[in-house]
């Protein structure tokens, strides 16, 4: 009995475990379900406040100077912030824009708090100076789970990379020495051809005594052989204009070698015609002394047989300057005139042997007249080179975009109103816990859609200070660019650098002052002196207090989307500061201080484009969901309607800028934008 009461005491105690055991099993069912239930609420509710997916896209530089032949490395980091229980599922692409060839594509799964970090080697291939661009995209979604709640919608991010080249130390020396050999051949050539034109009056005296048609012809040959030459100095300085630096080192040893052949030439004209002169000269000395040494014995009185030989000496001498005057042979002119004048010594001799004589009977002299032929000898003077400009046009920068190159932009860019960037800034975010980055995302498919229309996609923009690195280098292109900006940002600075940080806490005021420096960075970045924004919702209202507070003088346009001009009030106005900044949802209020301003004061002169949407009731009136009609309405701008609908928390506000689903708003930006 004893051992019966036992064990049922024993049985007791194993079904009180097991009872306790079920229990909390059962209880931590209940637990684990009403977690998940939360959790999933949790997480819907978050999906619904825009808090999705988030990539962050960095990278290492924006812009590199390389000199030519010189390598660097370009490193971006991809970051992805979704919630505990995603991972993303993520695509990227490196592109080289200026040959529109891409350099890499990939596929990878991201798992925060994960990155990855992408590396690639840039080359500064290109010869001369210029600016060559890149592109690295990355899109990622969220890849949904039982417990990750997701869209699984792709979001992504963009990022330009410039790299502006230039030649090294030995290009730099050769485009030197090039130019200054370029100019000793002009000088050259110059030298020949002054030259040449001393030649041909003096071919053309010495034609008339001798036969030079030889040296004739070749002073002609040589004279086209410059001419030609000097088309190998304008090839020489259309490559060296166009940098083409490894092909003229080829052709100025080519020319080199050329001119050496010239040199010859001349140098072979020049001894041919100096030796002629000279002979030519010689014989003008031998008949001038001839005629004075007959001009002597005329005068003498002889003998009648001696006054007859004189005689014919001048008969001979009148005879020898005729056939001098006609074009002969100088070498058979030169032996009859010595013959001549050895007959006149001959008979000075004779006369001279004679006055010794007292038997002989002078009677006569010599009755020949001497012809009166003028004989000048030839001077060759050589001739001086003049001083001789040389104008080279100094090589252009060159910019490649989509495989057309062509000269970078230059000052005259700075006000070309086709290539004004494109700001687009984002309106109000409803969700004041998140990221701020979250509010780039609101004009994606609409930058992307720019792109494809010409407006090169520069990614986002986060505001930072200045630098030389970052001048100019979105504004060598001849292509503008688009890029989302935020104010939700602000530098914190010191004496040693800025630190970005976020603020989605403060005035509309406070956003058009950091508004002032985006513009300023988009101005600096790009070169253009003014810039045309594209704003939804909030962002309208940061842009005209905005150009209130700084003047419009930055701004050639403003296109203006589902704006609260008037303000926001009832419910809309109720409900902004429960999810939204307090001192933003203030100061949108239709009483506000700050819509009083912006509506009691001019309105500004630029162009603005007004897109109001409507369709969804509000009350008794229409508005896109958000903000009423007659709110968005501005009697002195351009007012298009978009007739739209809307159905639990998809609000026509928002959904316009789906240009998928709305493509009559893209197409009204894009004729503002290009009108």
């Amino acid at each position: 009995m004893p051992e019966d009461k036992n064990n049922q005491k024993e049985t007791k105690k194993e079904k009180s475990k097991k009872s306790k055991f079920l229990f909390f099993t059962v209880f931590l069912i209940i637990i684990g379900i009403v977690f998940y239930l939360v959790l999933q609420f949790y997480l819907t509710a978050n999906l619904l406040l825009g808090n999705d997916i988030l990539i962050t896209l960095t990278s290492n530089t924006e812009s590199m100077s390389l000199l030519h032949g010189q390598t660097d490395i370009a490193k971006f980091n991809i970051y992805v912030l979704t919630n505990p229980f995603c991972k993303a599922e993520c695509n990227s692409e490196f592109i080289d824009l200026s040959s529109n060839k891409t350099i890499d594509k990939s596929s990878f799964i991201l798992e925060p708090p994960n990155s990855r970090i992408k590396e690639y080697l840039i080359n500064a291939t290109r010869l001369g100076t210029g600016q060559d661009l890149f592109r690295f995209d990355v899109e990622c979604k969220s890849v949904k789970t039982t417990l990750c709640q997701t869209k699984g919608n792709f979001r992504s991010r963009s990022m330009l990379l410039a790299l502006n080249y230039d030649l090294n130390n030995e290009e730099q020396k050769f485009k030197q020495q090039s130019r200054e050999r370029i100019i000793l051949f002009v000088q050259d050539l110059n030298y020949f051809e002054s030259n040449l034109k001393e030649f041909s009056p003096v071919t053309e005296e010495l034609e008339k005594t001798m036969n030079v048609e030889n040296l004739t012809k070749n002073i002609s040959i040589l004279n086209k052989e410059i001419s030609n030459f000097y088309e190998i100095i304008d090839n020489l300085k259309n490559l060296w204009e166009n940098q083409d630096y490894s092909f003229l080192m080829q052709e100025i040893t080519t020319a080199e070698n050329k001119l050496l052949e010239l040199k010859n030439d001349f140098e072979i004209i020049n001894i041919t015609l100096s030796s002629n002169i000279e002979q030519y000269n010689k014989l003008i000395e031998r008949l001038s002394f001839a005629r004075q040494e007959l001009t002597e014995l005329r005068s003498i009185n002889v003998t009648e047989n001696i006054s007859l030989e004189i005689d014919n000496a001048i008969k001979e001498f009148n005879n020898i300057t005729k056939i001098f005057t006609k074009q002969g042979d100088l070498s058979f002119k030169e032996n009859i005139t010595e013959e001549l004048i050895n007959d006149i010594n001959n008979l000075s001799l004779t006369i001279l042997v004679l006055e010794n004589e007292t038997n002989i009977t002078r009677c006569c002299f010599a009755n020949e007249i001497i012809a009166d032929v003028k004989m000048n000898k030839i001077d060759l003077k050589e001739a001086t080179s003049s001083a001789i400009d040389v104008v080279f046009k100094e090589p252009y920068a060159v910019c490649c975009l989509f495989g057309k190159c062509g000269k970078c932009c230059d000052e005259a860019c700075q006000i070309d109103r086709k290539l004004y960037p494109v700001i687009l800034l984002h309106g109000h975010d409803f969700n004041k816990k998140i990221s701020a980055e979250h509010s780039l995302l609101a004009f994606e498919k609409i930058q992307e859609k720019l792109d494809n229309d010409g407006y090169l996609n520069a990614g986002s923009l986060i505001l930072g200070i200045l630098n030389e690195t970052q001048r100019g280098i979105w504004g060598k292109i001849y292509n503008p660019v688009s890029v989302k900006v935020s104010y939700y940002f602000d530098i914190y600075k010191n004496l040693k650098e800025g630190k970005i940080i976020q603020t989605k806490a403060d005035s509309l005021d406070t956003y058009a002052i950091r508004l002032r420096d985006i513009i300023n960075l988009v101005k600096y970045k790009t070169n253009r002196d003014k810039v045309i924004i594209v704003a939804h919702s909030m962002g309208g209202l940061v842009t005209r207090r905005y150009m209130q507070l700084f003047g419009e003088n930055d701004i050639n346009k403003l296109i203006m989307i589902g704006t609260p001009n008037a303000g926001i009030g009832g419910n809309i106005l109720s409900y902004c500061s429960l999810f939204g900044g307090e001192m933003e949802c203030r100061d949108m209020g239709e009483n506000s201080l700050f819509i009083n301003k912006l509506n009691t004061e001019e309105m500004p002169t630029v162009p603005i484009y007004n897109i109001v949407g409507i369709g969804c009731k509000m009350g008794n009136e229409t508005g896109d969901g958000i903000v009423k009609m007659k709110s968005t309405y501005v009697e002195s701008a351009k007012n298009y309607f978009i007739n739209g609908t809307c159905s639990g928390f998809n609000y026509l506000h928002e959904e316009m800028l789906d240009i998928d689903k709305y493509p009559i708003v893209y197409d009204i930006i894009k004729g503002a934008i290009k009108g």
